[in-house]
């Protein structure tokens, strides 16, 4: 395959969901306040185990990115996914309809 005729195309644009914050600006003022996203583990009864702390992501509703019913066939890896993506390309300023791309 000729190189030469390849298209590129690169999104700048950042996008967080992590265990100190479900945005870019709340994960850097978490770092940068030197905050750990770990805690109790919340997401499943952890008490037959012998650590009972982890870095879950906290305060996530996936409905401010999906649709409830698409929500509830994911797993929350792919809803934390799908978010921060979203997240990203509003970063980048990239515009999309269906005709274009500016």
């Amino acid at each position: 395959m000729n190189l030469e005729k390849k298209r590129r195309v690169a999104v700048t644009g950042l996008g967080w969901i992590t265990p100190l914050g479900n945005s870019v600006d709340a994960t850097w003022a978490g770092l940068m306040a030197a905050k750990s996203g770990a805690g109790t583990i919340t997401k499943f009864d952890a008490s037959e185990f012998p650590v009972r702390f982890a870095c879950e992501v906290k305060n996530f509703d996936p409905l401010n990115y999906i649709e409830k019913k698409e929500a509830l066939t994911m797993g929350a890896f792919t809803q934390y996914a799908i978010a921060a993506s979203d997240e990203a390309l509003n970063d980048s300023g990239l515009e999309i309809s269906d005709d274009k791309c500016q």
